[in-house]
């Protein structure tokens, strides 16, 4: 039996039982079992309850086990006499990418819900759902979801070894997951939360929309009755997220290098000690300067969401939206030795979205990355078929999938920047303006011509304000620093300075006539060699 509150459900407590547990002691402040490392919590309530689940077969919960953790959540495990195992996952709250106990109770109902609405309606390989509780309230005395164990191990043990036969194989059955979620639809964008009369649409939890400390910024959060508002909305988050929310390490001009870019690991670690010496002086990236520069990003952004809007207007007449998982990462993806996909996990954040975005390709190893063409074709490949082998879509619904698939390369690039789970924005946005405007202007020369508008001068006036002038921060930094390498950061500092136009009178037909200063590999290289060559010189 399941009681409901109407926005969690609880298990019944067996008051007898229950006044016996309630007399056992929790271990004192100073004896620090590694399994309380982040919440103290019953460990004879959750062995109760989960054997009661179990029809009353015995289970222990080993408290010198250490939890393991992610970014939002912590678990540990529970095993029962006859080698079943479970997990009890908590939210890690202060201690974890969202400081909130609210939102991330909202988040573990909802997840909750749509494991157990995936389970119920596909065959995904999803945990299952025992038991939850959105609220500290309980036997148990933290918010928890008690769910199976995923069988297999984590892709993460294999990927970078992996063959390209073996990772070709973990791409098509992505793909066909994804139509599988493709066939849950809905009439609303939003998550999927527990009713009197089942799981409906509410709130959207997407990741645009509360990660980076966005949950703090006061959003519109659906749902959502429409694409446009649906990107509207994260458009705002992103613009509110550029004016008041740290950005680190996301400075647009000057993207964090990446070690794939670098010949060797010793020429990225150097590459990457340049970047921080830039970045430091002046504090660049919560400066007004580079704000202003994330303001355009967004109005940019919202400027092309007409094209999209007409783009997937094939889409819209259905007006029904599909679930999206949006962290598909190797961390997330379970599988056996011959890398058959056993489960898929952290549903966190899950929402109904339009089709252009529910059909996008993941990137592995971590969803910021991006995946070679050939490795992204085995993904379409999958989802093709899975499309043609299904008995439950009907030909015109294949056609719309499929057809979908082809132009989900934009969407891919859109959730990226929104969502900023990437740190190369630039790069990012300069092909998707070249996707939307096929007139071929440069991106760059768009940013010169709005630094020059009134409007952003005003914008970045008003930004100026909040500038860090006290040099504290700045000069901690080149402390640790050589002369050397602070001269090369003021170097490059007058020159991207010098380029700006933020408040520069338009008739610097110099300043006019300068392209608008990036940072980049090509840069950081350059440097690299220059040095090289001077110290060889003097040696």
């Amino acid at each position: 039996m399941v009681l409901s509150t109407g926005k969690c459900q609880y298990f019944p407590t067996l008051q007898d039982s229950w006044a016996v547990l309630r007399t056992r002691k929790m271990p004192s402040a100073n004896q620090h079992p590694k399994i309380f490392r982040f919440a103290r919590f019953n460990i004879d309530a959750l062995c109760f309850l989960a054997s009661r689940l179990r029809d009353g077969i015995s289970c222990d919960c080993d408290a010198s086990q250490a939890p393991v953790y992610g970014s939002l959540n912590w678990a540990i495990s529970i095993l029962f006499a006859d080698g079943v195992e479970w997990l009890l996952r908590s939210p890690l709250n202060e201690n974890g990418a969202i400081p909130c106990p609210r939102t991330n109770s909202i988040l573990l109902e909802s997840e909750a819900i749509t494991l157990k609405y995936i389970r119920s309606h596909s065959s995904i390989a999803v945990p299952e759902v025992f038991a939850y509780s959105c609220s500290q309230e309980n036997e148990i005395g933290v918010p928890y979801i008690l769910m199976s164990k995923a069988p297999g191990c984590p892709l993460r043990l294999h990927w970078t070894h992996m063959s390209w036969n073996g990772k070709a194989k973990i791409l098509r059955q992505l793909g066909s997951i994804t139509l599988q979620l493709c066939q849950l639809n809905f009439a609303q964008i939003g998550s999927l939360f527990e009713s009197v009369h089942g799981p409906v649409i509410k709130t959207c939890l997407t990741r645009g929309l509360l990660v980076h400390e966005r949950h703090t910024l006061d959003l519109n959060r659906g749902p959502f009755t429409s694409a446009i508002d649906f990107y509207g909305a994260l458009i705002s988050a992103l613009q509110d997220h550029a004016s008041i929310l740290p950005l680190n390490p996301r400075c647009f001009f000057a993207p964090f290098p990446l070690p794939e870019d670098y010949e060797d690991d010793a020429q990225f670690e150097r590459s990457r000690d340049r970047w921080h010496d830039f970045v430091a002086l002046h504090s660049k990236i919560d400066g007004s300067d580079n704000r202003t520069d994330y303001m355009i990003v967004s109005d940019l952004l919202a400027d092309m969401r007409k094209k999209w809007v007409r783009d997937t207007s094939f889409e819209e007449d259905s007006c029904r939206y599909s679930l999206h998982h949006p962290d598909i990462s190797v961390n997330n993806i379970f599988v056996d030795e011959e890398y058959n996909i056993t489960c898929i996990i952290d549903w966190a954040f899950c929402s109904s979205v339009p089709l252009s975005v529910a059909i996008t390709e993941p990137g592995l190893p971590q969803s910021r990355n991006e995946l070679s063409e050939q490795l992204r074709e085995q993904f379409r490949r999958g989802f093709r078929e899975a499309a043609y082998n299904a008995s439950d879509v009907n030909p015109k619904r294949r056609a719309l999938l499929c057809r979908v698939l082809q132009h989900s390369r934009p969407m891919w690039l859109l959730s990226r920047i929104l969502n900023f789970d990437t740190v190369v924005d630039f790069s990012l946005l300069n092909e998707l303006w070249a996707i939307a405007n096929s007139t071929g202007g440069q991106l760059l020369m768009e940013f010169k011509t709005r630094q020059a508008w009134d409007a952003y001068g005003k914008i970045h006036a008003l930004l100026k304000g909040d500038d860090d002038h006290s040099g504290v921060a700045e000069k901690k930094h080149f402390d640790r620093r050589s002369q050397v390498d602070l001269t090369v950061a003021r170097k490059l500092t007058l020159i991207s300075q010098w380029s700006s136009r933020y408040g520069q009178p338009g008739s610097l037909a110099l300043r006019a006539e300068s392209p608008a200063f990036k940072a980049d590999r090509t840069l950081w290289k350059w440097i690299d060699r220059s040095l090289a060559d001077l110290q060889a010189m003097y040696h």
